[in-house]
């Protein structure tokens, strides 16, 4: 059994949020959000998403994408190595 003392833990300070913070993706009117692929694909490999968060759609544009099922990816595939890598972008849905 692994166990730890209260004293181990460390305490986490919240600062006040950075006025100039630009996130790395931007959102379009659709409410969704664009990455580039390299983005896309390192959140997906570190578990920042996952298909229960959502799904994107692969595009060569930041701010349109054609809703077809071919285009569709979820980041299981990317952690699977499925990754298609003739688009730039990948327009990302929460659910």
């Amino acid at each position: 059994m692994i166990g730890f003392n209260r004293g181990d833990i460390t305490t986490c300070k919240i600062s006040e949020p950075d006025p100039n913070y630009q996130p790395e993706g931007y959102e379009t009117e659709d409410i969704n959000m664009v990455l580039e692929l390299n983005e896309f694909i390192e959140d997906c490999k570190s578990g920042c998403l996952i298909d229960y968060d959502g799904y994107g759609y692969y595009s060569n544009s930041k701010t349109e994408h054609e809703n077809l099922d071919e285009l569709r990816v979820y980041p299981s595939q990317i952690t699977g190595g499925i990754i298609n890598r003739d688009y730039k972008y990948v327009h990302w849905y929460n659910r």
